[in-house]
């Protein structure tokens, strides 16, 4: 599936975060725990280099917790500071709250004895969007500081948020990248909803999310739906199926599979199918 999904203002927002980091000390990278690896921005990672980074798996009450586990220890190995993120969870908040205003602390330590200048401490949190860098940073704070919602391109603009005298954070629009060939990453930001709605048919997207998962999703459709889709070869077989053990029908007793086909994409994303990793952590093998 083909999407054009790079409007012009990522290109100026980058550009902008660019200058950003000259007075940024650290970089807090936020990152959907069911597709740890494509809701990575490659240009970040140029970007970013030289910086404190912190990595938070965003989203991981949805996704598998083993896998999660899986995967922070293979990040762990880059030398990284990395969290689950469940933004949900006061505790979850409070131990990665905690850790970043430590590291915030050393920092400011650090400038004092080099230069001996009291700095504020300036932390850039980035993301594809809707990873889930505003709802963090609300959960931060305790309170509504950054405007959330439940689809891409909510933050429209660069904001610094003030925690207090010596620390402050900047919410960023997210960001995607321009030159991304890879049908499967394409596949997995769309079906995560870091791509707008208006940009995809959604029967056309439920059908490649079916037939490119579709062992993973088995279990998950067998329990909300009651269909074996492993017993089933097409995925346009399969949302007949599903809309037929459903009730899915239009006018006349015919199968709306475009409406069954949001129904599937829905029920992922908000955890009805179970709480399911797309891309499994790497086999780690003892050297």
């Amino acid at each position: 599936m083909k999407i054009n999904w790079y409007p012009g203002h990522m290109a100026k927002t980058l550009k902008a975060l660019s200058a950003d980091l000259k007075t940024a000390n650290m970089v807090i990278q936020i990152r959907d725990a069911r597709v740890p690896l494509s809701s990575i921005n490659p240009e970040f990672e140029r970007l970013f280099a030289g910086k404190k980074n912190i990595l938070l798996l965003s989203k991981s009450d949805l996704a598998d917790p083993e896998e999660t586990k899986k995967w922070i220890q293979h990040f762990k190995k880059g030398e990284n500071s990395i969290f689950a993120m469940n933004t949900t969870d006061p505790a979850s908040v409070k131990q990665i709250k905690k850790y970043i205003l430590k590291q915030a602390e050393e920092l400011r330590r650090e400038i004092f004895e080099k230069k001996g200048m009291r700095v504020t401490v300036r932390a850039i949190v980035a993301g594809i969007p809707n990873s889930g860098k505003s709802t963090f940073i609300n959960a931060f704070f305790g309170k509504s500081k950054a405007k959330t919602g439940n689809k891409p391109g909510v933050t429209k603009d660069r904001q610094w948020i003030k925690d207090s005298p010596e620390f402050e954070l900047m919410d960023t629009p997210g960001l995607l990248w321009p030159n991304l060939e890879d049908e499967r990453v394409m596949l997995n930001l769309t079906i995560t909803n870091a791509i707008k709605n208006e940009l995809y048919d959604a029967y056309t997207l439920a059908c490649e999310f079916l037939k490119c998962y579709q062992n993973i999703l088995a279990p998950g459709v067998q329990s909300r739906y009651g269909v074996d889709i492993n017993s089933i070869s097409l995925p346009e077989e399969m949302l007949e199926e599903i809309c037929n053990r459903k009730g899915i029908k239009k006018q006349g007793g015919i199968n709306d599979t475009d409406r069954c086909a949001e129904l599937l994409i829905n029920d992922f994303r908000l955890g009805k199918l179970g709480r399911i990793t797309l891309e499994p952590a790497p086999v780690e093998t003892d050297k």
